[in-house]
C-alpha cells in the first residue's frame, strides 16, 4: 500500500498514489468594511461571499487586515502586544445558515496559547499577524514609532517599511484550514464571523 499521499496514518479517505491537486482560476477578493473603524468591546460582522458551485476558498488564505491607530500621545510609551492579530479579539461567533456552530469567550488567551506551538520558521514569517520575534521586538516598535525602537537593523527596518502598521486577523475556523478546500455551495448559505474587538488595556 502507497504511503506516498496521505503520509503513514490510514484514514477512511486513502487512495493509492492520488494527486491531492485542483486546478483552476485563482482570484483574490478583498471587501472593504463600512464602517471602515472600529473600537473596543464593539462587534464586527464578517459575511463571506457567495460562492457558486464551481467556487472553493484555499486553506488559511482568509484574513481580515487592518491598521491600528493608537490613542497615546506619549511617543515613549507607545507599544502594542505580541501577537496583536490574536490579541485584538476577545469573542468569536461563528454562524452557519444563520445557525450558531462556535462561540469562544477569551478567544485572545487561548489562541495566543496555540500559537505558542508555532514552530521557529513560522514564527519569524509571522510579523503580518503581529507576531514578533525580533531583538526588543523592532519590527513592531518601529512602524508605531515609539522611541526606544532600535532601528540599526536594516532587516527589521526593511520589514516594518513593508507591512508599517498594517495587521491581519486569522480567519481560521476548521473549515478554513483544513486539508480541503472551503465548499460552501454544499452548506446552502454563507459563512459569518462576529468579531468583539478587546478592550484597549489588553492590547
Amino acid at each position: 500500500m502507497s504511503l506516498s499521499v496521505y503520509g503513514r496514518k490510514l484514514n477512511s479517505y486513502r487512495r493509492a498514489k492520488e494527486p491531492l491537486g485542483i486546478k483552476g482560476v485563482r482570484q483574490s477578493v478583498v471587501i472593504t468594511h463600512n464602517p471602515c473603524t472600529n473600537d473596543e468591546n464593539r462587534t464586527l460582522l464578517v459575511r463571506f461571499l457567495n460562492l457558486v458551485a464551481n467556487d472553493v476558498i484555499v486553506p488559511e488564505s482568509v484574513k481580515l487586515a487592518f491598521t491600528i491607530v493608537l490613542k497615546s500621545t506619549v511617543i515613549s510609551s507607545q507599544t502594542i502586544v505580541n501577537n496583536i492579530g490574536r490579541a485584538i479579539v476577545k469573542k468569536t461567533t461563528i454562524k452557519i445558515s444563520g445557525n450558531e456552530v462556535m462561540s469562544i469567550d477569551d478567544l485572545d488567551v487561548f489562541q495566543c496559547y496555540m500559537d505558542l506551538w508555532k514552530s521557529k520558521n513560522e514564527r519569524s514569517n509571522a510579523q503580518y499577524q503581529g507576531i514578533d520575534s525580533s531583538a526588543k521586538k523592532n519590527v513592531t516598535l518601529l512602524p508605531i514609532g515609539a522611541t526606544d525602537a532600535d532601528d540599526g537593523i536594516f532587516a527589521y527596518k526593511a520589514i516594518a517599511y513593508a507591512y508599517n502598521n498594517r495587521f491581519f486577523i486569522p480567519l481560521d475556523f476548521k473549515l478554513l484550514k483544513s486539508h480541503m478546500p472551503f465548499y460552501q455551495s454544499a452548506l446552502g448559505d454563507r459563512l459569518e464571523y462576529e468579531l468583539v474587538f478587546n478592550d484597549c488595556k489588553r492590547v
